[in-house]
């Protein structure tokens, strides 16, 4: 495909009327007519009219030959479409993982969040010859992991009870929490605060610090967690802190427009 775009003076100005085009056309799946766009955006019609032309050409947007509306077409989908897939989310993360383990010295793993399971898929570690218990492809926890907490949190409270309700809640250590009463009390804590911890529930001597990752729709698809061994308070809130900044701009990379 050959791209022949001369770029003038205006060429900035036109990216700005064509997204204002689009971003109404998608408010309006039924489509809008040359009149109200121009009306709405606040440009003349034959202004309007011949960027709505040029998108014609390319087949972003189509006329309905009975209304005369303009109707965002199915290929803007097929972008977006294309985007999403080429988003992983482990590439994505990779950088802001290592940053993160750079700051805090601390070991740190990325979970994915798919049918109710939470699965490690990748680490990074600043020393080579301090172990944790946890591999890419090790499962979770609910009860005991602050990377899984992260996630279940979040969801709904329907969501959230249904998969609290299904899980059997096995003792990893004697601070692990076995009553579901007091988990669902945990998780909502974590929703209040926006980060997960877990001090030394799932392996004795560590802590867990977790905060969750959102796409683009704003569903929570993962986890980012960094373990450490026992630290105080102080430093754990600064921790929490961090991780909290590094998991937005993962959402932010992944689309995500939360600002908080």
């Amino acid at each position: 495909m050959r791209y022949n775009l001369q770029l003038g003076g205006n060429i900035l100005q036109a990216i700005d009327r064509i997204s204002l085009i689009l971003e109404y056309l998608a408010t309006h799946p039924s489509g809008a007519t040359l009149s109200d766009i121009a009306e709405q955006i606040g440009l003349a019609q034959s202004v309007v009219h011949r960027f709505l032309h040029a998108l014609k050409k390319h087949s972003y947007v189509r006329q309905d030959s009975m209304t005369k509306k303009y109707i965002l077409s199915i290929k803007l989908f097929s972008l977006g479409a294309q985007v999403i897939k080429n988003n992983d989310i482990r590439r994505i993360a990779r950088p802001h993982m290592e940053c993160l383990c750079k700051k805090t010295k601390s070991f740190v793993f990325l979970c994915l969040f798919e049918q109710n399971i939470v699965v490690c898929i990748d680490t990074v570690q600043t020393d080579a010859n301090v172990s944790f218990f946890v591999k890419i492809g090790s499962a979770m926890p609910i009860n005991s992991s602050a990377a899984a907490q992260s996630i279940i949190a979040f969801l709904t409270p329907k969501e959230m009870e249904r998969i609290v309700n299904a899980e059997q809640l096995l003792p990893f250590t004697q601070k692990t929490l076995v009553e579901k009463e007091a988990l669902l009390k945990r998780l909502e804590t974590i929703r209040s605060e926006g980060f997960a911890t877990c001090d030394e529930e799932l392996e004795p001597g560590v802590i867990g610090i977790s905060a969750p990752i959102r796409n683009y729709d704003d569903a929570i698809v993962g986890s980012i967690t960094i373990l450490k061994s026992k630290i105080t308070e102080a430093v754990s809130q600064n921790f929490a802190e961090e991780l909290k900044q590094t998991a937005r701009l993962i959402s932010a990379d992944l689309g995500n427009s939360t600002k908080n």
